[in-house]
């Protein structure tokens, strides 16, 4: 469950990060052009394929490019209604909607 002191330094071992798919780094979130504060990355959806299979709980955007690492800034996290598995081969796409609003 993502807790409010969640940070890029402490997600990767209180989530266990997958590193089971097939990319060397870990994809890059290719945004859209913000409108009112919104994008997402409809034009260029976030794609894995998995090389062993998995339970996935949630999906975490951070900064950092390295599979498993601690570096960079956690973005964004959400924790997935119920648990789903995959298995090696299947193809993961994560759509994903950003907000940003100012917190006054």
């Amino acid at each position: 469950t993502p807790q409010d002191d969640d940070t890029a330094a402490n997600i990767v071992a209180r989530a266990t990060e997958i590193t089971a798919y097939t990319a060397a780094t870990r994809p890059e979130f290719i945004e859209a052009a913000a409108v009112g504060g919104a994008t997402n990355n409809d034009g260029s959806v976030t794609t894995f394929t998995m090389s062993a299979a998995k339970t996935v709980r949630l999906f975490a955007l951070l900064s950092g490019a390295g599979k498993g690492s601690a570096a960079g800034v956690l973005l964004a996290i959400q924790r997935l209604a119920s648990p789903r598995s995959y298995s090696a081969g299947d193809v993961v796409k994560v759509p994903i909607s950003l907000t940003l609003k100012n917190p006054a």
